[in-house]
């Protein structure tokens, strides 16, 4: 496995095309927090511009070397926003029963803790409150109230 820090235009589409890949045929996504994830990914807005963003993916670097959306195990975006005392693991997604691969992101998101002197990491922020909320126990239909939903593993 190998962690690779995302900077180039083509290797965001490639994060994308992951996430894209991995809801495609599943009856209970809506996809409105593509445009949040883009806001933040490309630093489209003020408040993305304001932030500490490093877009991060752990492939499976077995079946190729360099970044490809058929060999990501799991993926995020690392977020500080200067005036948060911790740091946000972001629009987080996963192949199922990938553990090694999550453990090796948490261990990056502790490691650029650190190097901001942080204490606290928060999963599943995305960037601001106002962003993703209305979280549900047990999902039996499309989400249609915000744009928070991931697999149910």
């Amino acid at each position: 496995m190998k962690t690779i820090v995302i900077n180039k235009n083509k290797d965001k589409k490639i994060f994308k095309a992951f996430r894209k890949e991995l809801y495609k045929n599943d009856p209970y996504y809506v996809s409105t927090v593509e445009f949040t994830c883009d806001m933040l990914l490309y630093k489209q807005t003020k408040f993305a511009k304001s932030c500490y963003i490093l877009p991060i993916c752990i492939i499976n670097d077995n079946i190729n070397k360099n970044l490809s959306k058929n060999n990501i195990l799991c993926e995020a975006l690392i977020i500080k926003n200067p005036k948060d005392d911790f740091i946000q693991i972001s629009f987080f997604e996963s192949l199922p029963n990938h553990f090694d691969a999550v453990n090796k992101l948490l261990d990056f998101a502790i490691e650029e803790a650190n190097k901001h002197n942080i204490t606290k990491i928060i999963i599943g922020l995305n960037g601001h409150l106002s962003y993703g909320v209305g979280l549900t126990y047990e999902i039996k239909s499309p989400n249609t109230f915000d744009s928070t939903y991931t697999k149910p593993y």
